[in-house]
């Protein structure tokens, strides 16, 4: 396997380890019952493991279609549904990322 392929695995799995990170992370942090973010420990970990996630979901779509491209796969057509998914999803996820960073501390 060339370079360029293992270094975008790596990305791959970097980028998806921080975004299973902040769900977990978030998972247990609602499960405290917090009314407010505290001022420090856990309240600004959140906003770490967030600003994380927000940049792992930036431009998920473009980065694994080029990611299969190096793969040679015969034909590309078959993830191009699959893909849209991704799109969609990671922006979606990303707007509401976005807004809970927003929010004042």
């Amino acid at each position: 396997m060339n370079a360029t392929l293992e270094q975008a695995r790596a990305e791959l799995n970097t980028r998806c380890d921080s975004i299973e990170e902040c769900y977990e992370f978030m998972l247990a942090y609602a499960g405290q019952g917090l009314p407010s973010e505290p001022g420090g420990g856990a309240g600004s970990e959140i906003r770490t493991y967030l600003t994380k996630c927000d940049a792992a979901l930036s431009g998920l779509a473009e980065f694994i279609t080029s990611f299969v491209q190096r793969l040679n796969v015969e034909s590309l057509s078959p993830y191009a549904a699959f893909m849209g998914v991704i799109d969609r999803d990671a922006r979606d996820a990303q707007a509401a990322v976005r807004l809970v960073l927003a929010q004042s501390k």
